[in-house]
């Protein structure tokens, strides 16, 4: 009797073969999630994390002139170049952030103990919630402060940037940040984080040269 063939029979794939394909399927594999790793990284740098471009004003760099609203000021704003000849010390802040709101008591103690000499702004960040900032001034019982509260804003390169960043904040946004500038508006210190009150006396000292 003539053996018929075996229909459909699967041709042998040798264990060699099956590691051959195994090992092609991985390096596809591994390209193709290279590629992806690649792509996301040149998003992420170049168009989600890149670095604003505009000028940051750093230690020995004279500060261009601002104006800034105001929450308890008698004319609603502040400008920089009315305070020509003396210290000015620049807190950045926000209500939730707890160190900011810890140390600006003695920001106020240092502007009443200079009055003539220095003048303290307490700078919160751009777009609070409405009533928010006076609020906290309010409820924290700092409404006769001699320190200035201040409202940041785009003030710097044609209102493209905050006065924060212009500054020197980093793009992070880390706060609290205090900058002094001496006397001709020169940048004389830069502090990223909490800063102390004999830290903030002593560099507020220097800047005036005592």
């Amino acid at each position: 009797m003539k053996k018929q063939p075996i229909k459909n029979e699967k041709p042998t794939v040798t264990s060699a073969e099956r590691i051959k394909r195994r090992n092609k399927w991985l390096e596809v594999t591994a390209w193709l999630l290279a590629t992806v790793v690649l792509v996301f990284a040149l998003v992420y740098f170049n168009f989600i994390a890149k670095e604003p471009e505009y000028v940051v004003y750093a230690e020995g760099d004279t500060c261009p002139n601002f104006t800034i609203s105001t929450y308890n000021n008698e004319e609603e704003t502040y400008t920089l170049h009315d305070s020509a000849g003396k210290v000015i010390v620049l807190n950045f802040w926000y209500t939730t952030c707890g160190p900011c709101v810890a140390e600006i008591p003695h920001f106020n103690a240092l502007q009443e103990k200079y009055p003539d000499d220095i003048d303290v702004l307490i700078i919160h960040r751009v777009d609070p919630a409405e009533g928010e900032v006076i609020k906290k001034i309010e409820d924290m019982g700092w409404t006769d402060y001699k320190a200035i509260f201040a409202q940041d804003d785009k003030v710097f390169e044609l209102g493209t940037v905050s006065l924060y960043h212009g500054l020197g904040g980093p793009i992070s946004n880390p706060y609290p940040i205090t900058v002094i500038l001496d006397g001709k508006f020169r940048i004389s210190k830069v502090r990223i984080g909490g800063m102390p009150a004999d830290e903030l006396e002593e560099a507020v000292l220097a800047a005036m040269n005592k």
